[in-house]
């Protein structure tokens, strides 16, 4: 009888390492399949113009072109045959959707103080600077509007999928727990740099809570994108370059004086402690439902890092970052 039921245990482990393998393995592959094809036609753009620097906005075409138009389609594809689990679908009141919004705000500045410290932490005691200024130069620049566009209307949609809708649905029977680390880890270091790293993991980790309590992937799009148009179309249009400017050139009263830029930095704040508050008071029904499939304790953390598909996830993330902090 031992014996029969070590072997169903150990059957039951190898499918969740396969699942969890297969999965992850899927979006490391939609990630290397995106990087591919990006020099691909970024080579072939130079070859034909004859140029070495190419146009900011066909830049942009190739890069969101390739992430959206062909990449997610590539790994919807490659995800079909994993067997799906997803969470049980609940409606929830467009106030308590409302009221998440303060929640992410909080989390994101908690998560960009703790990416600001962290880098200038590094960077005090090795002297490699890793604060990554793609977002301020591609924001800010001539063509901003078109990140802009891309961060508010495209990025949400392609995100929940990838990193929610899809991942979530195929590894959630083995814990909802393990499904929301997974999702908002490997979403933040995604992200490839330091300076977002923290955020974006705070609030893909709230992101995937919400998507496992409700089942409903368009929550999250819809948070994601009020999330991204608060924190990056907003200041945007309230100049937050001259801000930045400002501040690097120590003139603070010129800080001061900017009336929109103040208001919004007023009510962001005001909203993110807001936000702290709803998290504490709250924190009672942070619950999660008992896994569908339960793994034998001590084989669980195994079944999630004993595959191919988790290392080539992290392969890919150090591949990324190392690429962004030599960029810099």
């Amino acid at each position: 009888m031992n014996n029969l039921q070590s072997e169903k245990q150990s059957e039951l482990v190898q499918n969740a390492r396969t699942t969890y393998s297969r999965a992850l393995l899927n979006l490391a592959l939609y990630a290397f399949f995106c990087q591919v094809f990006v020099i691909l036609f970024s080579s072939i753009s130079r070859s034909v113009l004859g140029t070495d620097t190419l146009p900011t906005l066909l830049r942009y075409a190739i890069q969101f072109g390739t992430m959206y138009a062909l990449g997610l389609p590539f790994y919807l594809r490659l995800s079909k045959e994993v067997p799906v689990s997803p969470p049980k679908q609940h409606k929830i009141k467009a106030w308590h959707l409302i009221l998440c919004i303060p929640c992410l705000l909080c989390l994101m500045y908690i998560g960009n103080l703790t990416g600001m410290f962290i880098t200038w932490l590094i960077a005090k005691i090795s002297g490699v600077n890793t604060e990554s200024t793609m977002i301020q130069d591609n924001v800010y620049g001539e063509y901003g509007y078109v990140m802009i566009l891309a961060a508010v209307l495209c990025a949400p949609f392609v995100e929940e999928m990838l990193f929610r809708k899809v991942l979530i649905d195929r590894i959630r029977k083995y814990g909802d727990g393990k499904a929301i680390l997974l999702s908002g880890i490997f979403f933040g270091l995604f992200h490839g740099n330091l300076t977002q790293l923290f955020y974006t993991t705070l609030v893909g980790l709230f992101f995937a809570f919400v998507y496992v309590r409700t089942g409903k992937v368009i929550y999250t799009i819809i948070l994601h994108t009020a999330i991204n148009f608060i924190g990056g179309a907003m200041p945007y249009f309230v100049h937050a370059d001259t801000v930045i400017k400002a501040i690097n050139e120590k003139n603070y009263l010129s800080v001061l004086t900017n009336t929109p830029f103040m208001i919004y930095a007023l009510a962001v704040i005001s909203t993110a402690v807001i936000g702290l508050v709803l998290l504490i008071v709250f924190h009672g029904q942070y619950e999660l439902d008992e896994p569908e499939t339960l793994l034998p304790k001590g084989t669980r953390r195994y079944a999630v890092t004993a595959n191919i598909g988790f290392w080539a996830m992290v392969l890919f993330c150090v591949y990324d970052f190392t690429i962004q902090i030599l960029k810099g």
